[in-house]
């Protein structure tokens, strides 16, 4: 009785055994359809290994595993069919994720389990989905002793994708284990086998083995052929060895190829350009071009194109010091004739004007039409696009017709280029004229055209030009053209001067359904950093990164060109911090406005000097900086009389590729001058007199340090040399020819060039008005400031400050 009230635990067991659900192929896979309503699912359950087919041939993955594993539970694996196992295997490799090796394993161990042995195609897949998955190859060994207890012969498929996987990886173990394999199962071995060997030993390190493996393989099959190279070569550019592929080529050049077709030829010395274009390499890729043509060879037009394609777009880095090497490789093919269809004529005129050397691109699209290829758009685009960039407005047009001779009809693209080359070259009119001609025409303008126009409008119109881009915005609109997020951005910036008519735009465009995008924000932002508001357009990039819009430097840079402007070192220094920490990269215009900033403000040159070294010292040697990022370091020091450091920057410029002009003597002027070395500020001047490039700021450097470290007589001389040379002085030089005067107490005088400076038709300013006055003030002289004051009042009244 109390037994059967509290059964035992073994009982218990039993019980729910008997109770336990069946847990077969049908839970997995029966689903009701609407005419079996709640039939018993074990009725209808197909065979289990015909389900498994079934679902490895409908390429149901999951379906096929949960198969797989209620026949192993259920002991009946036997029954599968060895090629379903095949095909299974290769559904798990085809749509594995990332822990399909494991679950190979365990398939792989309940299949042994059960006495099935794997057949080569499974080996295949097997080995497939390691080699794709693995870095290690610790499991190559395992797979040939798996292959070995199966009876599996590995065949050349088997060995050879082993030893991609181990030259992949770099073992050379592994990869000589293999070899072997292979001259154990054939006596006769692929080239292309021997080319990865001598890859993956070029790889391991030292050169010598892999030199004397390729002078071994020579004495027993001949010359090294195109096979073991082109394969070797493929191999490491595959596994991004570039610097194991150099050593290679330079070991082995392709001429050194004794043995292959023209074609395995031609693909050996168009894999060696690949490999030296990689390295940025120009002069290789010329001197494989060249002993090439020596060869009677030609690169393939596949080949040539993506050679020139990837010159082109380097070419678009006006900065990279190395395209000038890049020249002599299109001047290669140009002179060997291997520009000989459409495309490369089109892409070898694209690099030349992407590299503004158009001359070169038109020669080259009249010898296209000498050839007897017919141009098309694209021979022309490059072409205006450069003249675009110019604002080479009337070539621009000339290019055009042209166009049309060749019986090429301007579409909008080549409209919009023509309006971008009109705004480049400042002309308002013309750019309205062709936007007039665009529809006379019967083209309909697109979105990046009518947003264009605006930019045009917002650049070249001060005067209405928030009303005109409006304007423009309701045109479109009415055509049916719906704005985008760029257009917005045009519009805003159209508003420059209103911050507060831009903020309604910026809103507007969001009740058009749109999200404001960075140039948006930085449209809105240098609204307000230009009505000085710093603070507004602080709040409003807050706004914006609560938006989840990232800052890039465009915005960071109008923000520090904000604090500049105010000379708030602090918010300078602190936004800087945040740009960084923001992981946005400073462009050139940011390295320039803070090292302009600091070493021009800041009270010694510690921040500029930290700047300097990481973005100029320390730079990329593709890098190349402005030239004004020197001249900012250089006055710098100069303005700190430090003499020394600043002539170590203008040797450091030089060693940059740049020339010393004029701008940099005027300030190793001044850095002499506030040094008190008035005799190599002489010599300076004397040089650049001989030159003849006297320039308004040469003057005004020269008659400032003649006036604070000169004498009088030194003032006089140099205006006395400048008079020699016919050269006009304008407003600033006269304000500094006055200054220096009044440096040297010559009050009299200092009144006297007044009168001859609007005696020459050069008006003054209120500048003008401040450099004479003060230094008449502080000598108590104030009838002369009276004098003067009274002077410029009746001539000039808006050169005098209203109290």
């Amino acid at each position: 009785m109390l037994a059967f009230l509290y059964p035992s635990r073994q009982s218990v067991i039993l019980l729910a055994r008997r109770k336990r659900p069946h847990f077969g192929l049908s839970h997995f896979v029966v689903a009701r359809s609407p005419s079996s309503g709640t039939r018993d699912a074990h009725h209808h359950t197909p065979t289990k290994p015909a389900y498994l087919a079934k679902a490895v041939q409908g390429g149901d993955l999951g379906g096929a595993l949960r198969a797989f594993y209620a026949l192993q539970r259920q002991k009946c694996l036997h029954q599968v069919d060895p090629a379903t196992i095949d095909k299974l295997l290769a559904l798990m490799n085809d749509k594995g994720d990332s822990q399909i090796l494991s679950k190979f394993q365990n398939v792989s161990r309940h299949l042994h389990a059960s006495g099935l042995r794997l057949r080569g195609l499974a080996y295949l897949h097997l080995i497939r989905a390691y080699a794709s998955r693995k870095v290690d190859v610790g499991w190559i060994p395992t797979v040939l002793k798996d292959m070995e207890a199966d009876k599996q012969t590995p065949t050349v498929e088997h060995l050879t994708l082993l030893l991609e996987a181990a030259a992949t990886a770099g073992d050379v173990a592994t990869c000589r284990m293999v070899y072997g394999q292979f001259r154990r199962a054939s006596g006769r071995v692929r080239n292309s086998i021997h080319g990865l060997m001598a890859a993956t030993l070029i790889k391991a390190g030292p050169l010598d083995e892999a030199k004397a493996f390729l002078s071994k393989l020579e004495e027993s099959k001949g010359p090294l052929g195109t096979a073991v190279f082109n394969t070797a070569v493929r191999h490491l550019l595959h596994t991004g060895c570039l610097k194991e592929a150099l050593v290679f080529i330079k070991e082995f050049p392709p001429d050194s190829i004794k043995h292959g077709s023209t074609d395995g030829r031609t693909t050996a010395y168009e894999l060696s350009m690949t490999v030296f274009q990689r390295a940025d390499d120009y002069d290789g890729i010329a001197s494989i071009l060249s002993h090439m043509h020596a060869a009677g060879l030609f690169p393939g037009p596949g080949f040539l194109y993506s050679l020139l394609s990837g010159l082109t777009e380097k070419a678009k880095n006006p900065a990279d010091a190395e395209m000038n090497r890049a020249d002599t490789v299109i001047q290669h093919l140009e002179n060997f004739n291997a520009l000989t269809t459409l495309p490369a004529y089109n892409m070898a005129i694209a690099y030349y004007s992407q590299r503004a050397k158009v001359h070169k691109a038109e020669e080259l699209l009249k010898a296209m039409v000498a050839a007897g290829l017919q141009p098309d758009v694209r021979s022309f685009m490059p072409i205006l696009s450069a003249y675009a960039d110019q604002g080479a407005a009337i070539r621009a047009e000339m290019c055009i017709s042209s166009m049309q001779e060749s019986g090429v009809t301007p579409d909008i693209p080549v409209y919009t280029a023509l309006i971008k080359a009109h705004m480049r070259a400042s002309d308002l009119n013309a750019a309205w004229d062709t936007f007039k001609e665009i529809r006379d025409r019967g083209l309909v303008p697109d979105t990046a055209l009518w947003t264009l126009m605006m930019r045009v409008v917002s650049e070249l119109d001060a005067g209405d030009a928030a009303d005109k881009c409006e304007d423009l915005l309701a045109q479109m609109k009415k055509e049916g053209i719906a704005p985008n997020e760029r257009t917005f951005a045009a519009l805003i910036k159209a508003c420059s001067n209103q911050p507060e008519r831009a903020l309604q735009h910026l809103r507007g465009m969001k009740a058009d359904g749109l999200s404001p995008n960075v140039y948006c924000f930085a449209a809105l932002i240098e609204a307000y950093v230009i009505a000085g508001n710093v603070t507004a357009a602080l709040e409003h990039f807050e706004n914006m990164l609560s938006e989840g819009v990232r800052p890039n430097a465009v915005i960071f840079n109008i923000l520090l060109g904000g604090a500049s402007a105010k000379r708030d070192l602090v918010a300078l220094d602190q936004l800087y911090k945040e740009m960084r920490a923001s992981n946005v990269s400073p462009d050139s215009s940011t390295v320039l406005l803070l090292i302009h900033t600091f070493a021009k403000r800041a009270p010694d040159m510690h921040a500029a000097e930290q700047l300097y070294k990481e973005f100029v010292i320390n730079a990329s040697g593709s890098h190349m900086n402005s030239q004004d990022v020197y001249h900012a370091m250089m006055n710098g020091y100069a303005q700190r009389g430090d003499v020394r450091a600043c002539l170590n920057v203008r040797d450091h410029m030089l060693q940059g590729g740049y020339t010393e002009d004029r701008i940099t003597r005027n300030i190793i002027m001044n850095a002499y001058g506030r040094a008190g070395e008035w005799k190599q500020v002489k010599d300076l001047w004397e040089v650049t007199l001989r030159e003849g490039t006297v320039g308004q700021d040469s003057v005004v450097v020269a008659l400032d340090v003649a006036g604070r470290y000169g004498t009088v007589e030194d003032v006089r001389m140099v205006v006395e040399q400048c008079a020699g040379l016919g050269f006009a002085f304008g407003e600033n030089a006269y304000n500094s020819y006055l200054e220096a005067l009044c440096r040297h107490e010559k009050y009299e005088d200092s009144i006297m060039v007044l009168y001859d400076m609007v005696g020459m038709g050069v008006e003054p300013t209120i500048k003008t008005y401040w450099t004479i006055v003060q230094p008449l003030t502080a000598a108590r002289r104030m009838s002369d400031v009276e004098h003067v004051r009274g002077f410029l009042e009746r001539q000039y009244p808006h050169a005098v400050p209203r109290d």
